[in-house]
């Protein structure tokens, strides 16, 4: 689950804070349903609604402690000092924000702006949920503010710099950029930033995308929607009726494919998955079981419309995962514009994932988008503070604007992480020799000719291993008995 907003504005609302515990609760009875839906419980009968059931009850206790929380809080908002109220309505819509109640959340922190437009962090919060509404010129507009009242902000940097993208004006621009390239400066596991996520699940924690079968997917979309009242009684109502039935046949289709599959017989496994699909078209497990085993037998433009149609259905988490796949296929085929569309939506879903920037950053270097391909390089680097991919490149993107006492930094952190690289080492000496460090620059360049030649003999070496291997190989083989 996301970070806590009540964290990120640093109020104290202590009383109020055993909401997460009820919150928990609910989280939990939606896990028991996913489980019970998938036939991961026995029989999915019962443990259906008892996974209901305790949904229901979990976000009865969550909505009461909203409540209180409202309740608390109303009463003092009147008679408090303006900078106070903001920071009382801030924390309300905080506590909405986490419910996923949107509108009442924009309501409260607008609310707290008018009150004091100084208030802690509002600004950014009002960013992430215009952008979450996909009103992009607002949400530039919140991330704008926000880093106006804290320049050093690493993420609301960044969330500038691909708010405003290709709009944004000279000065902004560079101010962001000294803000990331500062933090990388100084980058390292414990200071990692963080940024939040306003999604139901931590799109990192899961693995692959989590679908439920075809007959709870209206379920499925209002969780993802956080309409938590609307989903309960969609489920109430859909397993009273033929959903279960319907669920299990699918289970059956999809657990034949993955025997077949197992056996030996990918084309078998194939046909079953397709059976699967044209019986139940919204099952994403199908659609993504398919994309999977497609990928795997090289036929990437029949996984690309596997995995779209994978996430052009519900899931409650794991989507980046088959959006990292659409990328690279995308990426492959050269169709940049497609594979970007893929990444920034993976980089959205996982945005503490240091990688996700790092795919994106590629293909935006291969539109020749520099600023953007470096906004993701060093927001890659700050995230990830031993990436010497992410300081190579970015310091590549320096060096080609002429910036090289900038690329000399971001080389020597890393030849720092790995003394053995060689495209860092090469790199490094070129752009010492550039900014007139003419004997640092060779003594570079020398390191880097001793390392090539080290590593074009443990090639050499490596291969004659090989070509030994296989000529004992086919030895040994013609000493065998002819088979009888």
């Amino acid at each position: 689950m996301f970070r806590s907003c009540l964290a990120l504005l640093g109020i104290l609302i202590c009383p109020f804070s055993a909401h997460a515990q009820f919150k928990d609760a609910f989280v939990q009875g939606v896990a028991d349903f996913v489980n019970a839906a998938n036939g991961l419980k026995g029989d999915d009968g019962p443990a259906l609604t008892a996974a209901i059931d305790a949904m229901a009850a979990g976000l009865a206790q969550w909505d009461g402690a909203v409540a209180k929380v409202e309740a608390g809080l109303a009463s003092e908002i009147a008679k408090a000092p303006p900078p106070v109220a903001a920071r009382m309505r801030a924390a309300l819509g905080a506590v909405y924000l986490e419910r996923g109640r949107w509108d009442a959340a924009l309501k409260q922190f607008d609310a707290a702006i008018a009150l004091d437009p100084q208030v802690d962090d509002v600004q950014h919060l009002r960013g992430l949920l215009q952008l979450r509404a996909n009103r992009s010129n607002e949400a530039e507009s919140a991330f704008r503010s926000a880093f106006e009242r804290d320049p050093t902000n690493v993420t609301t940097a960044y969330l500038l710099l691909r708010a405003a993208s290709q709009r944004a004006q000279a000065g902004e621009t560079n101010t962001a950029m000294k803000t990331l390239s500062a933090a990388v400066d100084t980058a390292s596991s414990a200071n990692r930033p963080q940024f939040m996520v306003l999604d139901f699940l931590d799109e990192a924690s899961v693995a692959a995308p989590v679908f439920v079968p075809a007959a709870y997917s209206d379920a499925a979309s209002l969780l993802a929607k956080a309409d938590y009242d609307a989903a309960i009684t969609s489920l109430r109502k859909t397993v009273a009726g033929k959903a279960p039935a319907a669920a299990r046949d699918e289970r059956t289709r999809l657990a034949a494919a993955d025997a077949r599959i197992a056996a030996g017989d990918p084309s078998a496994g194939r046909v079953a998955l397709e059976d699967a699909i044209r019986a139940y078209p919204s099952s994403g497990n199908a659609h993504w079981k398919l994309g999977r085993l497609q990928e795997a037998l090289g036929d990437d433009p029949a996984a690309l419309k596997s995995f779209q149609s994978a996430v052009s259905l519900p899931s409650l988490g794991g989507a980046a995962n088959a959006y990292a796949r659409i990328g690279r296929i995308r990426h492959a085929q050269l169709d940049l514009d497609g594979a970007v569309s893929a990444y920034r939506r993976r980089v959205d879903l996982t945005p503490n994932d240091s990688v996700s920037h790092l795919d994106l950053g590629d293909v935006y270097r291969a539109q020749d988008r520099l600023d953007d391909a470096l906004a993701e390089y060093l927001i890659a680097a700050i995230l990830d503070s031993t990436s010497i991919r992410a300081l190579a490149t970015a310091a590549q993107i320096h060096a080609a604007a002429g910036r090289d006492d900038a690329a000399v930094r971001l080389l020597r952190r890393a030849v720092t992480l790995d003394a053995t690289h060689l495209e860092a080492r090469y790199a490094l000496g070129r752009a010492l020799m550039r900014v007139g460090q003419n004997e640092e620059g060779r003594r570079e360049l020398q390191v880097f000719e001793q390392l090539q030649q080290k590593a074009m003999q443990d090639e050499r070496r490596r291969f004659q291993e090989n070509q030994i291997k296989i000529e004992e190989a086919l030895k040994s083989g013609g000493q065998r008995e002819p088979g009888r």
